[in-house]
């Protein structure tokens, strides 16, 4: 499938930040914010349905979008325009910009020796990566990685085996890690 046009904002591309707004009456940003929430609901509506349900996309911007009658003063209005516009014009705000996100990221860890990723088993190897940062693995690995020379590099098969184990247990097995990089 492919990625939907870039949303086209209705204000000048200087009103949304705080000193843009200024120039702008509060009816115009009220015209241009209801505007925005509704495309900003759409593609959250989308999301919340898709397999990217669990994105930061998601969970950071589901309920974030007021109605405007719970809009009580100009500033939460010129805010939420903001962040609403800021929103609908990310990539990953839709769910064609979200496989287009893993399709890149997929594309370059194949690049780079990580063959064994793909679209079935992204998902896990994002919270493999991410348990890693967690355990303060990820700093070890770019430093050895950095301090290895261009020809000895960290071979991505003992980082398949230990993905491979952590899909096995649900855990990130450090000692595994340093009995391959010791």
């Amino acid at each position: 499938m492919r990625e939907r046009k870039p949303f086209k904002l209705g204000l000048d591309a200087s009103a949304y930040n705080p000193i843009g707004m200024k120039s702008y009456t509060e009816a115009q940003i009220r015209t241009e914010y209801a505007r925005l929430r509704r495309e900003a609901q759409q593609r959250l509506t989308r999301l919340g349905k898709s397999e990217f349900r669990d994105t930061a996309a998601y969970t950071l911007n589901v309920g974030k979008f007021k109605r405007l009658d719970e809009i009580h003063d100009r500033r939460t209005l010129e805010r939420l325009t903001q962040e609403a516009a800021k929103f609908v014009t990310a990539r990953g705000s839709s769910a064609s910009g979200q496989r287009g996100i893993r399709r890149d990221t997929i594309n370059t860890l194949h690049a780079s020796g990580y063959g064994f990723v793909n679209t079935k088993n992204f998902k896990k190897f994002t919270e493999f990566m991410e348990s890693m940062r967690a355990a303060g693995l990820d700093k070890m690995f770019y430093s050895l990685k950095d301090s290895r020379d261009a020809d000895e590099d960290l071979d991505p098969s003992d980082i398949e085996e230990l993905f491979d184990d952590f899909v096995q247990t649900g855990e990130l097995d450090v000692d595994l890690w340093e009995s391959m990089i010791g």
